[in-house]
């Protein structure tokens, strides 16, 4: 069974590795390309939403979508206190890998928003024929009044984000032969789980 736990790390590249780390520039720069990403995503969504385009399927590994992931929310610095724990056993299905992580990619940032700081889990196992991935977090919980909504398109609470992300990412699982569901006990975290057709070969060498 493995478990690993995937930290947040910014890319220094990206954020002004040359400037010395006392430069205030550098948290600049770092909110510069953070609203830079976010503008980028927003496009994306619009452009998966209104234009969705055929899947490129492949045997993908869950593991390794997930750890993709993580690593590209890893960029985000207001995210940076947050971690991911993937544990479980690894899942094969055939999937179309970009849309995969775009989906993965909006739930882990979803749960790293709810906690503010700590560490999210997400874990993969097998259960009558359907990989299954459930992620979660800690925080505070989702309302009654809004839990029915959630996946509806530009249905959003936040200060940021276009209210497309969950709506995109059930049409991508639906799309694969899956399904997504949402339940959160007020004041107990919330647990999102994705479950795909498995492939018959689950453990590839």
């Amino acid at each position: 069974m493995a478990r690993m736990r995937i930290a947040r790390r910014h890319s220094g590249k990206r954020e002004g590795r040359r400037l010395p780390e006392s430069s205030p520039d550098r948290q600049v720069i770092a909110s510069i390309l953070s609203r830079i990403d976010a503008l980028n995503r927003m496009v994306q969504d619009l452009l998966v939403f209104s234009q969705p385009r055929d899947l490129r399927l492949q045997r993908v590994r869950l593991h390794a979508i997930v750890h993709d992931a993580a690593t590209m929310m890893a960029r985000d610095p207001e995210l940076a206190a947050s971690t991911v724990s993937l544990e479980g056993d690894d899942q094969e299905i055939l999937a179309d890998p970009e849309l995969l992580r775009s989906v993965f990619l909006n739930l882990l940032m979803n749960a790293a928003q709810a906690m503010g700081e700590g560490s999210n889990t997400v874990r993969t196992e097998h259960a009558s024929d359907q990989a299954v991935v459930r992620v979660s977090d800690a925080g505070t919980g989702i309302a009654p009044d809004v839990i029915g909504h959630v996946f509806e398109p530009f249905f959003t609470t936040k200060h940021r984000g276009t209210g497309l992300g969950l709506a995109i990412a059930r049409r991508v699982v639906e799309a694969h032969g899956g399904e997504i569901q949402i339940a959160s006990p007020r004041g107990q975290g919330t647990t999102v789980t994705v479950s795909f057709p498995a492939s018959q070969d689950r453990r590839p060498g």
